[in-house]
């Protein structure tokens, strides 16, 4: 175990001193590896044994200190106390068994709330947007930075800035749309509430908020994630930068996070030109970098910018990108074996680590590293919170034609409500909703890169109490026939076509029988197949998938008045 010098005389410890006066004196007494390891992460999954926060995992992990601790809440299924409790763990072990007692930043996801287990969760980024409302988004902030800040979560990747100009492209949901006005105005009330209002160097009442992805994301060739941008030096300041622009200028924007793209040829994650150049210089930021998971390592992979980690290191460093998430990868052994052979300046290696501890002061990590666990879950299931979310989602609605059905009339005796999203649960979770994200752990087999814990740490499925649209439907008419017939999936059943065939004329039965029809149809939202819309989850065209398109096609033909409704989906133009 790692020896505490006598620290009786380090100014760094002292809360009476300035920020910048502390972050020197700390940075003078570090150690190349203890530079480093503020400059990565650990997988909060590696630090656990036997269902418990191992102090062995601790030591094998972060014996030097770690930057950041990645994902506690989206990664298990613990609730607020035993979030609060974990998380003090970690910092306790930090400062009391680590040589200079830095504590951690826990990082989580917040894009639609907080992507925790209990957490209040609010429509997509999409959806808020939809609202054009900066003062529900406001409130809805509030809500993330109190629910966060109670069980020690104190930076969150949140929110996406990009500006969603191919349909096609998945993550288009988590965007707040294609305008540059519109979303920096979400953006900036989104950030304000979240940081609590601070700028990026006030930040002791609030959660860093990280603008991501640095630059041109949501124009990707062929709507294809990840695939490369072309943009003129105009258009991606006047358009794709101007949301982060924004947010850096009238909230404080504390944290970026890098695209995975590249831009005109240049990998952003590897371009000094995008990182620093446009990034610090034009548009001011004075926060940290940190990386988009593995986008370090794809300098190597997939841009071919190097032929190995330490390449890749040095190239991201030199193009000011801070930190390397979700683990110490390329900025660990790679890095300091590069440091060794003098391929990389220590100036610029203590220049990231100052902005990390920097922002640790700002927040008050070293003055007050822990939560109180025992009221944390005081800050989850408030009914004002699920009031708010609901008024969020009724905002969010938009209503593209209506020939008269709507509102529905108050003595309607008999509703047919059909289509594979009327009364799904799962399908009303966005790719960043708790727990749909949980899906790249507990639903899928291939994701040996994520770490997982067990038992209490298990990451579900736990879904929220929802209000389907069967259910809310049912609430309202309580004195109407109600007949449900889902009439499909989201996908085409290949293995079973005469079952189809009879849900759809089951649901055609249903809709000449009625009154009015409502027609639930969309997407399933999600990073992981079968999802058909969300990260990775990328489209050749906007057509309704399976046989989606023949239900809303046959049921509209019946003559019945029909009210379609499309959640978590691509429209048709």
């Amino acid at each position: 175990m790692t020896t505490t010098p006598d620290l009786t005389d380090a100014r760094y410890r002292d809360p009476g001193l300035g920020i910048g006066d502390r972050v020197e004196d700390l940075l003078e007494r570090m150690t190349l590896d203890e530079k480093l390891a503020q400059l990565g992460c650990v997988w909060s999954a590696q630090l656990v044994n036997n269902e418990a926060f191992s102090p062995d995992a601790a030591e094998r992990q972060m014996a030097n200190g770690t930057g950041h601790v990645t994902r506690v809440a989206a990664s298990t299924g613990l609730r607020a106390v035993g979030l609060a409790d974990f998380h003090n763990d970690i910092q306790r072990w930090l400062v009391d068994h680590t040589r200079l007692g830095i504590p951690a930043v826990i990082h989580e996801e917040s894009t639609a709330g907080f992507c925790a287990r209990d957490a209040t969760q609010f429509p997509q980024a999409i959806g808020l947007a939809a609202t054009w409302n900066p003062g529900l988004i406001g409130e809805i902030g509030s809500v993330i930075r109190t629910q966060m800040m109670a069980v020690g979560a104190r930076h969150t990747l949140a929110p996406v800035l990009d500006i969603g100009r191919d349909p096609r492209w998945g993550r288009v949901e988590e965007t707040y749309g294609e305008d540059p006005e519109l979303a920096g105005q979400i953006g900036v009330a989104y950030v304000r509430a979240v940081q609590g209002g601070g700028n990026a160097t006030d930040l002791a009442a609030g959660v860093v908020c990280t603008g991501k992805h640095f630059l041109g994301y949501g124009l990707p060739d062929g709507g294809l994630n990840h695939g490369p941008v072309q943009l003129g030096p105009r258009e991606m300041r006047e358009v794709f930068a101007e949301p982060f622009a924004a947010a850096i200028r009238h909230a404080g924007l504390a944290s970026i996070m890098n695209s995975y793209s590249s831009v005109d040829g240049l990998a952003c994650a590897g371009s000094a030109s995008i990182l620093t150049g446009l990034l610090r210089q034009e548009l001011g930021f004075e926060g940290t970098v940190v990386a988009d998971y593995f986008a370090v390592d794809l300098l190597r992979t997939h841009h071919r910018l190097s032929a190995d980690k330490g390449g890749a290191a040095v190239a991201a460093l030199n193009a000011g990108l801070d930190m390397e998430l979700p683990t110490a990868d390329c900025y660990g052994a790679p890095l300091r074996e590069r440091i060794d052979a003098g391929d990389i300046d220590m100036e610029t290696v203590d220049t990231s680590v100052h902005r990390v501890l920097t922002q640790k002061f700002a927040l008050g990590l070293f003055d007050h590293p822990t939560v109180d666990a025992t009221i944390a879950a005081h800050s989850f299931g408030r009914d004002a919170d699920r009031l708010l979310a609901r008024r969020a989602a009724a905002e969010a609605v938009v209503i593209l034609t209506n020939d008269g059905v709507l509102p529905l009339q108050a003595g309607v005796s008999r509703i047919a409500v059909i289509g594979p999203c009327a009364n799904d649960v799962r399908l009303t979770q966005g790719d960043y909703h708790y727990p749909a994200h949980l899906e790249i752990i507990y639903g899928n087999a291939h994701a040996d890169f994520l770490p997982s814990g067990g038992g209490a740490f298990a990451p579900g499925p736990y879904f929220p109490d929802t209000v389907t649209p069967l259910a809310a439907l049912r609430d309202v008419f309580p004195h109407a026939e109600i007949v449900h017939e889902r009439g499909c999936g989201i996908l085409a059943d290949a293995d079973d076509p005469t079952s189809e065939a009879a849900a759809l004329d089951a649901a055609v039965r249903a809709a000449v029988g009625a009154e009015v029809a409502i027609v639930c149809v969309g997407g399933m939202s999600g990073l992981v197949p079968p999802a058909t819309t969300g990260e990775a989850r990328d489209a050749a065209d906007l057509t309704l998938t399976g046989h989606q398109r023949q239900l809303v096609e046959r049921v509209t033909a019946t003559g019945t008045p029909t009210v379609v409704v499309v959640m978590s989906g691509r429209i048709h133009a």
